[in-house]
């Protein structure tokens, strides 16, 4: 029960310099912003840093799976990560990667 109360109280996404930090009770993640490839709204319900299954997953360059997070407003989270990223522009309820010539 603690450590559900922990991880409730204490599950947060923020940036901070070149960095996306998820922390979910003891666990914490940092994502290098660069290396976002897209966000894309998802209800999977695998266990994640996220309380709502109305998500974000985050996918990252070179990995097989993204993290699962839930803002409580998708759309400023969005808004923020694209105004931080470059390589990414909005589409919608998601943030892609930029196309490149």
């Amino acid at each position: 029960m603690v450590f559900l109360l922990w991880t409730f109280f204490s599950t947060f996404y923020t940036f901070k310099n070149d960095k996306l930090l998820v922390r979910g009770g003891p666990f914490k993640w940092e994502i290098p912003l660069e290396s976002i490839e897209k966000v894309t709204p998802t209800r999977n319900p695998l266990s994640s840093p996220a309380w709502s299954l109305d998500r974000l997953e985050v996918r990252r360059r070179g990995t097989f799976s993204g993290i699962l997070i839930s803002p409580q407003d998708k759309q400023e989270f969005l808004r923020d990560l694209v105004g931080r990223c470059p390589h990414l522009r909005l589409d919608g309820d998601r943030a892609v990667r930029r196309e490149t010539a």
